[in-house]
């Protein structure tokens, strides 16, 4: 409790020492000039950070879809009812994946299974993929 007290009455001097501070005009202009350069350095450091960030995730994703998908046509089930079962085995192996497609050359979907929780809440054809 006492401790309490005194980080209290600390940080209280500590606000009001920050405003006899900042009565003056040039103390006020230097603090603003610090904290917007400050914003802006963090600012510069975190977009990229980000956009590398994203980046590498969507690069584990589409790590993730060619094993998914290598390992579905691995065994030659191609057009048969097996791919389905296949792409469901694997949707089911691994949390990330909500679909999966087969597309042919020329477009055509070959076998598609989406996940039962992903397709409450979408339309029909809304997950197909893009040509």
């Amino acid at each position: 409790m006492a401790t309490l007290i005194q980080t209290q009455r600390k940080l209280t001097q500590w606000f009001k020492m920050l405003q006899q501070m900042l009565r003056f005009r040039l103390a006020r202009k230097l603090f603003l000039v610090v904290f917007a350069t400050i914003v802006a350095i963090e600012f510069i450091i975190v977009i990229p950070s980000y956009s590398n960030y994203e980046s590498s995730q969507m690069a584990d994703y589409r790590e993730l879809a060619r094993v998914a998908a290598s390992a579905a046509l691995s065994h030659g089930s191609h057009g048969s009812p097996d791919l389905s079962q296949d792409l469901q085995n694997l949707i089911a192996a691994d949390s990330r994946l909500v679909g999966a497609s087969v597309v042919d050359t020329e477009g055509r979907v070959i076998a598609s299974v989406v996940d039962q929780f992903i397709r409450q809440f979408t339309k029909p054809g809304s997950i197909a993929p893009r040509g």
